[in-house]
């Protein structure tokens, strides 16, 4: 229940000490500093996108004063690597003291953004009420995915029911494959073990019995 990074001190002084703790402050500043202007920040989960998942947008408003915005319309509009032109609708979040209450968050605005090609993203942010700005990238890494339309390679299946011990069928008719699941032995049976003195019945039995013991000791004293 206690903090023991301090025996990391034992040593070494402040060698590992101040490196532990200067990561955690840039991890915890990194989503704060993201995307930042004189009014607007953007800061988005996860840091590093892939391709068709989905981005989780946040964005904070404020006015000429510093103060957060409540009710603003805050609009993102998003142009992929090819050119192609997303508009993204930024709705307040929830606040984190009364959640399910309606109750709004300050100054924080909440999207989805599903990137549908690698590359870089630019997203400009615009707020309706104060006319701010603000120009942030994206970077979206790709995720390959499976090809259609390539041609089998039976090789690799051979070998695969080679390590399983299993069989690769060139023509898996339904009439093939029930002759051959049929030629599958049957599992060897298999021996469970029940361990009669650990089982807890026999525990609670030997209590019970027990206690009739001492009940009836009892009784029989009284008498």
């Amino acid at each position: 229940g206690t903090d023991g990074a301090w025996r990391w001190r034992e040593g070494f002084e402040d060698r590992f000490h101040y490196r532990f703790w200067s990561q955690v402050i840039r991890w915890m500043s990194y989503q704060r500093t993201m995307n930042a202007g004189e009014s607007m920040r953007l800061f988005y989960a996860p840091d590093r996108p892939r391709v068709r998942t989905a981005v989780a947008l946040n964005a904070n408003a404020m006015d000429a004063s510093g103060e957060p915005l409540v009710g603003a319309t805050i609009r993102a509009r998003i142009e992929s690597p090819s050119g192609q032109l997303e508009l993204v609708e930024f709705e307040a979040a929830a606040s984190a003291l009364a959640p399910g209450d309606g109750v709004e968050a300050w100054g924080l605005y909440r999207a989805i953004f599903r990137p549908s090609e690698p590359g870089v993203h630019v997203a400009e942010l615009t707020c309706s009420e104060t006319g701010a700005r603000l120009r942030a990238e994206i970077s979206v890494r790709d995720d390959p995915v499976e090809i259609r339309g390539q041609a089998a390679r039976p090789e690799v299946m051979d070998e695969l029911s080679r390590l399983t011990r299993g069989a690769a069928l060139e023509d898996a008719t339904q009439g093939g494959l029930l002759e051959r699941l049929a030629e599958i032995p049957a599992p060897p049976r298999a021996t469970t073990r029940v361990r009669i003195w650990a089982h807890p019945l026999l525990g609670g039995a030997i209590a019970v019995l027990m206690a009739a013991f001492w009940v009836g000791r009892k009784a029989a004293g009284r008498l």
